[in-house]
């Protein structure tokens, strides 16, 4: 009866040796594939484009990030180690730093544009993504940096010349409906000091002179109520706002 409980007993030991062993390998393979995503990620983190960092997301300090931050901030990753993530805001917007800080904390993440310190003094344009992850059991911020400065840079272009095709429409129109009426006053006013004229004559040069002097100062209040406006195609490709246009549509605006 001992020696068949001795025999139950040795193989229970055999079998719970045969599972360790198979746990042991298990875990040796999964240390050794852990072992190669780790190589993986490190390889990924070190030659991202964008600026890659991990914050702790209880200090706020930043205890690793890409070597792409040199490019875009000036700053070599050693550098930045050991430093709070808000200190690459500029001082001016620190506080909007802990905003978007706490925000990360409390709502997981967070998506936005914000400005960024260069280590040189200058202001970055960057979106900033981040989110909450945990890492050996510890708590940490996983955020990219894009630098998004060209592209503003790029948008700003394009608003300049928005605004400077509506200055050239705007010139031309000015010019094309002042012109008529400006070459009308000249031409009386050359009259009446070339010419020796009536009385009669001088009060028809005169009465004109007035009549287009108030046409022009009609067009003058067209151009200071524009809102918004239409362009007409003028000579070749230009062309010029539409300005007895705009005005109708205004006017129609302010009857309904």
């Amino acid at each position: 009866m001992q020696e068949t409980q001795v025999e139950k007993l040795n193989q229970d030991i055999k079998s719970l040796q045969e599972q360790l062993e198979k746990a042991e390998q298990k875990i040796a393979t999964t240390e050794k594939n852990f072992e190669k995503l780790r190589e993986k990620f490190d390889l990924v983190f070190k030659n991202t484009i964008d600026i890659f960092m991990l914050v702790s997301a209880v200090t706020g300090k930043i205890f690793d990030v890409s070597s792409s931050v040199k490019e875009h901030l000036g700053y070599e990753s050693d550098e930045l180690i050991g430093k709070k993530f808000v200190e690459l805001f500029p001082p001016e917007a620190e506080a909007q730093g802990e905003v978007i800080f706490d925000k990360i904390r409390i709502f997981d993440g967070v998506f936005a544009e914000e400005t960024f310190y260069k280590n040189d003094g200058s202001i970055c344009f960057m979106d900033l993504s981040a989110f909450m992850g945990e890492m050996a059991g510890t708590k940490v911020i996983f955020a990219t940096l894009r630098d998004v400065s060209e592209r503003k840079k790029r948008i700003e272009e394009v608003e300049k010349v928005k605004k400077m095709e509506g200055a050239l429409a705007m010139s031309g129109a000015v010019s094309h409906e002042l012109n008529q009426p400006l070459q009308i006053i000249i031409g009386f006013s050359d009259l009446i000091i070339k010419d020796k004229i009536d009385k009669e004559k001088l009060d028809v040069y005169l009465s004109k002179i007035k009549i287009q002097s108030k046409r022009m100062s009609k067009i003058i209040g067209k151009l200071t109520n524009i809102t918004e406006y239409k362009t007409l195609k003028y000579i070749d490709s230009f062309e010029i706002m539409d300005i007895n246009g705009t005005e109708e549509e205004t006017e129609n605006q302010n009857l309904t």
